[in-house]
């Protein structure tokens, strides 16, 4: 706004986007598996998750070893996106690995989740750039760091193809890359 100082913006913040009225925005932010493939998506950033506790939790229940372990541990998940939050996915040398967990703690708030796992609560699933501090500070641990999540990069949606968008929009993609290709987590470099 401070060199467009003519523009409007508006901001709505949802973790279950109303996907039938899109054509409204111009644009959307999105963190997480896309469902309706008719968007035309940009990538922002790679956006990794991971498993974490604190370690007060993890002195009280042990480090697990394998992703079926979790089913014995506390698990925090974050309600979003209508997605299946009580199916964790992983990867290990090319194969795949699901583990239903039956979470203690559930939000649909990412803040609170997060506050939770350090709290030690539990295990929660959380995103690179929300915990990448915490792991170099000490007071997140990651969990099963030989096994990989899916990721859930960060991408802009909009409904028309690169010829279609207008300069403005085009012009706010690339205002936001460059902003996201600076960030301490990012791995697209």
């Amino acid at each position: 706004m401070s060199s467009h100082p003519h523009l409007e913006v508006e901001l709505t913040l949802s973790d279950a986007p109303d996907w039938f009225s899109f054509n409204q925005w111009d644009l959307v932010i999105y963190i997480g598996n896309l469902k309706d493939s008719s968007m035309r998506c940009i990538k922002l950033a790679s956006n990794q998750r991971f498993l974490c506790a604190a370690p007060a939790y993890l002195e009280r229940y042990s480090m697990p070893t394998t992703p079926s372990e979790l089913q014995q541990h506390v698990c925090i998940a974050l309600r979003e996106n209508n997605e299946d939050v009580t199916l964790w996915n992983f990867q290990q040398n090319k194969k795949n690995i699901s583990i239903r967990i039956q979470p203690q703690y559930s939000s649909n708030e990412g803040a609170t989740v997060k506050e939770w796992a350090l709290s030690g609560l539990g295990i929660a699933m959380r995103s690179e750039w929300d915990v990448a501090a915490y792991f170099r500070n000490g007071e997140l641990i990651q969990i099963l760091p030989s096994y990989q999540l899916p990721n859930a990069d960060i991408v802009i949606l909009t409904s028309e193809n690169s010829t279609k968008r207008s300069a403005k929009i085009e012009k706010f993609t690339q205002l936001l890359q460059e902003a996201f290709l600076h960030t301490p987590w990012n791995t697209d470099e």
